[in-house]
């Protein structure tokens, strides 16, 4: 599947809140799964994840129309933020996320998810639910 793909024009209405809420869902679930293992650990920097960190939450903050500035997005890695900068550039050359400046203040800049970050956050994320349901879990995380 390319990125024009994921790009076609998906169901509408209450079909497309649904895909948007289960992916919603799964980012949170993703990122809460993540905070579990360091917790039960001497060294909890053992389980640390900073890239799909910072993609979970700037995909979290993107679904729920909040701005994240770098500082976030390094606390949100779980890694020191010398390590956490050094995985927001490598993210922004790879053109899953971008930096914006804050027309205010200029010592704030402000990072989130480009169109690419968003649609391949969205595969990630579909794929997670796909599996969830051939195991029989999709009835778990999203009954009402």
């Amino acid at each position: 599947m390319t990125i024009a793909d994921n790009h076609a024009p998906q169901a509408s209405g209450a079909v497309a809140s649904d895909i948007e809420t289960r992916r919603l869902v799964t980012a949170k679930a993703w990122k809460r799964a993540g905070e579990l293992p360091g917790k039960f650990f001497d060294d909890p920097m053992l389980f640390v994840n900073p890239a799909l960190n910072i993609l979970l939450d700037l995909y979290i903050s993107f679904r729920e129309n909040r701005e994240v500035n770098v500082s976030s997005a390094c606390i949100a890695s779980g890694a020191p933020a010398t390590t956490a900068l050094r995985y927001i550039t490598r993210l922004l050359h790879l053109g899953l996320v971008q930096k914006t400046d804050d027309k205010k203040d200029l010592r704030v800049c402000y990072v989130d998810l480009t169109v690419t970050g968003k649609v391949r956050m969205e595969q990630s994320l579909d794929a997670a639910v796909d599996s969830d349901k051939r195991l029989g879990l999709a009835r778990l995380r999203f009954e009402k």
